[in-house]
């Protein structure tokens, strides 16, 4: 569902850039919460010889110069174009779009889960005029990711009262990927296809409708593990079927549910898994014993699918219903089950 951000659906930004002594052209257009595109083409040529990203969703692609079939990126490739989506639309919108905390010259905020962690954004200001000058990618640990460094504002503001970044140094590991002037940012609305590829636009069409269901769980018997703070549902999703499989190898004829059950705390963080077996076997020593309960479902293509608009579906749906909230919890299918689909739960009870 499109959001609306300092009244505007989507912001287009054009820029010239120089990178390794060369010129290029970057547009980078925005529809929110999470769409994004960006094209970059060296000055003076064709459009044709453009490298394009694209990101939709849960999908993220690029398009080669002179190619028109897409490619989905791997894992390393993805976190770092969401990375850059993520701290220049962090940027452009200062201070709005991210619930930004601190005192003094420094913010901080969190940019979402990225790449099996949970990617944090730090604003450091100028003492003047509370704008940003340096703005930080970090990872949970503190590592330096990406930083947008040296921005310049602009002095007049738009005929809204407006004020944007002006010209900026973007460092990724450390090292200068480029120098941006920024020509023009326009806020407006875009359709949905801009942000999918040519070639996947019979696949992925407007903005999926996701609705939840009513689920009912049966009794069972739980044990819950947890897990360090600002684990990742990646890795939280690792541990789950690591310990499964440690049960299985030491008792092979255990009746223990292969499907890893993560809960997940009101950020969507996960706080530790629970480990689940049938209620009318005997009870592994140590674990309870949980009453067939009522929840509130949406199916998801993966745990990865596992995001704020999912959360807010099942709240509204539980506020619909005249429902208290109980838990949130995120049910993964057996691991090597290819695709590995999963499902969100809201543990609820009516009023």
């Amino acid at each position: 569902h499109p959001e609306r951000i300092l009244g505007h659906f989507g912001l287009a930004i054009t820029s010239r850039v120089e990178q390794a002594g060369e010129e290029a052209d970057l547009k980078v257009w925005y529809g929110f919460p999470d769409r994004a595109r960006q094209s970059l083409v060296a000055v003076g040529s064709r459009e044709t010889s453009q490298a394009i990203v694209l990101h939709y969703g849960e999908g993220l692609w690029t398009v080669a110069p002179y190619q028109n079939e897409s490619l989905a990126v791997d894992e390393v490739e993805q976190a770092r174009h969401l990375r850059s989506f993520g701290l220049r639309r962090a940027l452009f919108l200062w201070p709005h779009g991210f619930d930004w905390h601190g005192e003094g010259t420094t913010r901080t905020a969190e940019l979402g889960e990225i790449g099996g962690e949970i990617a944090l954004l730090q604003a450091v200001l100028h003492e003047d005029d509370e704008r940003p000058h340096t703005l930080r990618v970090l990872s949970d640990d503190g590592r330096v990711l990406a930083t947008m460094r040296d921005v310049r504002w602009n002095k007049t503001p738009d005929r809204y009262g407006r004020h944007w970044p002006q010209e900026l140094t973007l460092e990724e590991a450390g090292q200068i990927l480029w120098k941006e002037n920024i020509r023009t940012v326009i806020g407006g609305r875009f359709v949905d296809t801009f942000f999918v590829p040519l070639d996947r636009r019979g696949n992925v069409v407007g903005t999926p409708v996701v609705t939840a269901r009513v689920v009912d769980l049966p009794a069972a018997h739980w044990t819950f593990m947890k897990v360090p703070e600002k684990t990742g549902i990646e890795q939280c999703l690792r541990l789950a079927d690591a310990a499964i499989a440690a049960r299985l190898e030491r008792e092979p004829g255990a009746p223990l549910d292969r499907s890893p059950i993560l809960a997940l705390d009101g950020g969507g963080r996960p706080t530790g898994f629970w480990l689940s077996s049938p209620a009318d076997e005997a009870p592994p020593e140590g674990w309870t014993e949980r009453p067939a309960q009522t929840a509130l479902g949406v199916y998801l293509t993966g745990p990865e699918a596992f995001g704020t608009g999912v959360r807010r579906t099942l709240g509204r749906a539980a506020s619909d219903r005249g429902w208290t909230h109980a838990a949130l919890l995120l049910r993964v299918r057996p691991q090597g089950e290819v695709p590995r689909g999963a499902e969100a739960l809201l543990l609820a009870q009516e009023h």
